[in-house]
């Protein structure tokens, strides 16, 4: 496994990124928006290479069209073991009927008890991961 000089920490390739994306229910969206970065932990899905999540009108609504990042780790007792995976992309209002019915099929429940009617979509131009040496996790 490659190693990275500078942190020590071991590189994740593309495959071990996607598989790890897939085993937590939450992750964090990282949007631009009027030049202020916005941070939301979220519920999300995965489907065909692509980050889901289902939101009301606001700020991650405001994102679309431009750039994003999803990030997602787990860190076990004491971090002597952990990973984390960052996808960077750009974020997309999920608007063909076809592609909604398809995304309402998707694990997408909001917490909140009230209406998340748009469905975004983050279409990974980049995914990167690193974990603490000798972690496995999730292998």
């Amino acid at each position: 496994m490659e190693v990275d000089p500078r942190t020590w920490l071991e590189v994740l390739d593309e495959a071990a990124c996607w598989r790890l994306l897939t085993t937590q229910p939450v992750g964090r969206l990282i949007v631009l928006v009027d030049g202020r970065i916005e941070v939301f932990p979220i519920n999300y899905a995965v489907h065909e290479r692509a980050v889901y999540v289902r939101t009301a009108p606001g700020t991650k609504v405001a994102g679309v069209g431009g750039e994003a990042v999803f990030e997602v780790d787990e860190a076990a007792w004491m971090l002597t073991q952990g990973w984390s995976v960052i996808a960077r992309g750009r974020l997309e209002a999920v608007t063909d009927p076809d592609e909604i019915a398809a995304a309402e099929q998707l694990p997408l429940r909001p917490w909140a008890d009230s209406d998340k009617p748009h469905f975004l979509r983050l279409v990974t131009e980049e995914i990167t991961g690193r974990q603490v040496p000798g972690s496995h996790l999730r292998d």
